[in-house]
């Protein structure tokens, strides 16, 4: 505004100045003509009135010195110039074709202006008729436009550059005044208009203002809300654009890549490597939307892959969902199924032929009792593998309907020991118990289960009138509960799968009553469901380490 306002009042300025000087140039030129005729008309008058006397009969003129500055010629009756004070006789040219000399010897005088071909410069001609028939002209040159304006330039351009820089001054000081007032309007207040000119306009500011305001607060709630939403998702969201570039990430996906923070237009290979689904964000730019299994860190996300349009530009949307456990889930009930198979399999086949055989009458009388001791302990084997597959299947399904209570873990495994106590005494086994007395809030028949589990198997695969070491101990708030047998200790090639569901390792196939590789996973599935964690310890003695918290 101050440069605008400056400029059109230094604009004004240069356009008077200019007119100004245009006005005075032909104010001098009107002048100058105005005066040279006068000039001419005054010689002239006076020449004719005194011909005779001036006249000596040798056609030379007795002239005032005041008369040398103009040219005066006599023109005889054919056109001869036969006097001219300025130039040689023999160098002027017949005069009856000039227009003044035409028009005196109509109407006895004449005059015209017109560059002349004597001297180059606009001339005033006046020219009188004589009373001898001669005609007496007399010329003047008057200052022409451009010797005028040379001679004006100086003064006009010295006043040119003094106003102007007076102008600019006062111009300053004038748009500073002005605008003043403007400037110092608060934007973040009521916007009160400094000159009643600028009422309306600052009353639509106004109300624009509130608008925007309002807009804001609509648009700041909209994105904190998309923002809670978008952050407190479990669920990695993304957004990419045409050109597989970042537009939108939440917290968790940023978490799910470890990265800490992104910036707008970071370009999507940043964060994914993955060729196959980059090639699927490819495809739904291209308009078709589909799913993918994405492994990441030994999980397992679904992703949804879609097209849509946001400000009527396309973007893909990717939506990173954790099925680690549903997919883990999938694979160890399909790998249980096929377990549950196999093993119940093997004591009805069993079961089966040996049945078979006495139904058919082919076993010696002798053998009978032998193969009904056979057929029961397969029956027991698989009566006991239904039960334990029953036991994991609670686990699993019926977690948070069992009831936690406050127990005396010390008494409770006295208790399995006392009910154990015949296979104890039947194998002749010492036992060496260091038990504190703890109390631990927990579900008593999932800790009965695990203690009878670990102490069974403790007896089961010892040596005869072998020793268990068995302890209980609080650590750092950590219930630590250890079992130690004399058995042949389990080989490595055994240790990371002893927990598995069905898992058997060779030293129990050599028993008499196979083991049914159930009992050390039920005993995982009760740790983990009290928040700790059982370990087979590397030890020349088989050495399982129970840790809970407490």
């Amino acid at each position: 505004m101050r440069k605008k306002i400056q400029k059109n009042m230094l604009v004004i300025i240069f356009f008077s100045i200019a007119i100004y000087a245009l006005g005075t140039i032909f104010l001098f030129f009107d002048t100058e003509r105005n005066q040279s005729k006068a000039v001419v008309e005054s010689q002239i008058q006076y020449i004719s009135a005194n011909y005779d006397e001036l006249f000596a009969g040798e056609l030379e003129f007795k002239l005032n010195p005041a008369l040398s500055q103009t040219r005066i010629s006599i023109i005889d009756e054919s056109g001869k110039v036969v006097y001219d004070n300025r130039f040689p006789l023999d160098k002027i040219e017949n005069h009856n074709d000039r227009p003044e000399v035409i028009e005196a010897r109509l109407n006895k005088q004449g005059s015209s202006e017109r560059v002349s071909d004597s001297v180059f410069s606009l001339t005033y001609y006046r020219a009188n008729l004589l009373k001898d028939g001669n005609i007496i002209r007399i010329a003047i040159p008057i200052n022409s436009l451009f010797s005028i304006l040379k001679l004006l330039a100086p003064f006009t351009i010295f006043t040119l550059i003094f106003i102007a820089l007076h102008a600019i001054l006062m111009s300053r000081n004038l748009t500073k005044k002005l605008v003043a007032p403007i400037e110092k309007v608060d934007l973040k207040s009521d916007l009160s208009s400094p000159y009643p000119e600028l009422d309306l306009y600052f009353q639509v500011m106004r109300d624009q203002k509130q608008q925007t305001n309002e807009q804001n607060q609509r648009i700041s709630r909209r994105n904190d809300t998309i923002n809670m939403i978008l952050n407190t998702m479990q669920e990695g969201f993304l957004i990419v654009d045409e050109e597989s570039k970042v537009f939108l990430a939440n917290q968790a996906f940023l978490k799910l890549m470890n990265v800490k923070d992104y910036q707008v237009k970071d370009p999507l290979i940043r964060f994914i490597s993955d060729d196959k689904l980059l090639a699927k964000v490819d495809q739904a730019l291209a308009g078709k939307s589909s799913s993918y299994k994405y492994k990441l860190d030994n999980k397992t996300y679904q992703v949804y892959i879609s097209n849509s349009s946001l400000s009527n530009k396309n973007v893909i949307i990717l939506y990173f969902v954790d099925i680690s456990l549903e997919y883990e889930n999938l694979k160890y009930r399909e790998e249980f199924s096929a377990n549950v198979s196999h093993e119940l399999k093997t004591p009805l086949t069993i079961i089966k032929g040996l049945s078979e055989l006495l139904s058919n009458d082919l076993v010696m009388d002798s053998d009978v009792s032998e193969f009904g001791s056979k057929i029961e302990n397969q029956s027991n084997r698989l009566l006991a593998m239904i039960d334990n597959i029953i036991k994991i299947s609670q686990l699993d399904e019926a977690k948070s309907n069992l009831v936690k209570e406050r127990i005396n873990l010390r008494l409770l495994i006295l208790d399995v020991l006392d009910h154990l106590k015949p296979k104890l005494d039947e194998k002749e086994i010492v036992l060496n118990l260091e038990l504190t007395d703890i109390d631990y809030f927990g579900n008593v028949q999932m800790l009965d289960e695990m203690f009878y589990n670990l102490i069974d198997n403790a007896i089961k695969y010892n040596h005869q009138a072998g020793e268990i070491f068995i302890s209980l101990e609080l650590q750092a708030n950590e219930l630590i509960f250890t079992i130690v047998n004399d058995g042949n200790p389990i080989a490595s090639k055994d240790r990371p799968y002893i927990f598995d569901r069905f898992y058997v390792t060779d030293l129990a196939r050599d028993k008499k009553v196979a083991g049914t590789g159930l009992g050390l996973s039920i005993v995982k599935h009760i740790v983990l469901y009290h928040g700790g964690q059982v370990n087979l310890l590397a030890d020349s003695k088989t050495k399982i380490r129970v840790i809970l918290p407490n």
